[in-house]
């Protein structure tokens, strides 16, 4: 019996440098603490595979605050083992510098998807706003339960739940990725109230009070994605943070049906229960708004699978069937001419509503990025887990509506 042919991982990307056993293919990024790089791992009998490596940078790696900060990212993230959750694979060093690496993720991130839809003037379908709740709260209640080996609840909290950092694959899939600035929160010297970490516009109330939170902050800021996935508008916005901050603290905020009056009753009763101010009357875990949004589909015969959104995305983004090949020869942009878009416009102006969600057209989106981040760069540790690269063209072709 002949040996199986061994087809190469990105076999023309010239490789930059080695570290740890890794080559590295493509310079990702880099934030205030680390730099992150597309590289491909090695094994024996031709074993490869692509990860993201992330690197504490060189003038940082003699000082101990970051990479204490570094080496407890990294040990955090590897406790994570979950379909929704970006995954980390190993911790190494080499010549006095730390790295880590993490899965890498073949997709788009959900701001980039908005984004998209606000360019063509379309909303995403209720079925995929469901998939992509379902997908990060089981993700989010996993990492909130998770026992340390001594089996105590660790009390994680991510603190930065934010479009940027809900990844979503060509599949379907939807991970929560960047637990960068995540705490345990049982943990006495990591739960300091008078200090905020995350990105304003997503913060929880207590998060803008510098109070000592809990998991129902994450579910607050999950809330606050819903809404926006829903509406296809940003949520909070003001003149500077503080106004931003004030708005989030009193709850100054309209109801999904107020910008978008086709959101279903009953949707937007969840993501306002999510957003309550008063973190006593919220969902008080992940798993509770999971729940509802699973009966929710139910009751309202949605398709809310991973299937339906990978569906639309193979429609939309035509992705090469490796990511090298959408890597190759990018300029790191992967942005639709106008033309494109004005054709997806016209023909989605054209198509029925779907049935049992009251919109229009499901999802409509355009390659917001060829190579880059899926994860924001300004975090507090510089970068986010994994990376998206996306396809290089897109499909003016109408997402096919639930069977």
């Amino acid at each position: 019996m002949s040996e199986p042919e061994v087809v190469p991982v990105a076999p023309d990307m010239v490789v930059s440098e080695t570290l740890g056993g890794y080559d590295l293919l493509r310079r990702l990024g880099s934030g205030g603490m680390a730099e992150v790089h597309l590289a491909r791992a090695n094994g024996i009998e031709g074993f490869q595979k692509l990860v993201v490596l992330k690197q504490i940078l060189p003038h940082l790696s003699r000082d101990k605050h970051f990479v204490r900060m570094f080496l407890e990212e990294a040990r955090l993230a590897a406790l994570l083992d979950h379909p929704n959750v970006v995954q980390v694979f190993d911790l190494g060093k080499e010549e006095g510098e730390y790295f880590f690496t993490m899965e890498f993720v073949y997709g788009e991130n959900l701001s980039g998807l908005l984004k998209g839809l606000r360019k063509v003037s379309q909303s995403l379908a209720f079925e995929h706003v469901v998939t992509i709740g379902l997908g990060v709260a089981a993700g989010l209640n996993y990492a909130h339960e998770r026992v340390g080996f001594d089996g105590r609840p660790l009390g994680i909290v991510h603190r930065d739940v934010s479009p940027t950092n809900v990844m979503i694959t060509y599949e379907g899939g939807v991970k929560v990725a960047d637990f960068g600035i995540a705490k345990v929160v049982t943990r006495t010297d990591v739960t300091r109230a008078g200090t905020r970490k995350g990105k304003v516009p997503y913060m929880s109330p207590e998060q803008c009070r510098a109070e000592k939170i809990d998991r129902r902050s994450d579910v607050f800021s999950l809330g606050i994605v819903l809404w926006e996935a829903a509406t296809g508008e940003r949520l909070f916005e003001g003149d500077n943070e503080f106004g931003v901050m004030n708005l989030i603290v009193n709850g100054q905020m309209k109801p999904p049906r107020a910008v978008r009056p086709d959101v279903p009753v009953d949707l937007e009763r969840i993501i306002m229960k999510a957003l309550t101010v008063d973190k006593d009357r919220r969902y008080q875990t992940a798993r509770e708004l999971q729940l509802d949004l699973e009966h929710f589909a139910r009751d309202h015969k949605l398709r809310a699978t991973p299937s339906a959104l990978g569906e639309l995305m193979h429609y939309l983004f035509r992705p090469e069937p490796f990511p090298w090949g959408a890597l190759r020869g990018s300029s790191g942009k992967g942005m639709m001419s106008p033309a494109t878009i004005a054709e997806i416009s016209a023909m989605i102006g054209s198509q029925p509503s779907i049935p049992g969600t009251g919109a229009g057209l499901g999802s409509v989106s355009y390659g917001s990025q060829v190579l880059g981040l899926a994860t924001g760069m300004g975090t507090g540790l510089g970068t986010g887990f994994g990376a998206a690269v996306g396809a290089k063209g897109s499909r003016a072709t109408p997402e096919p509506g639930p069977r």
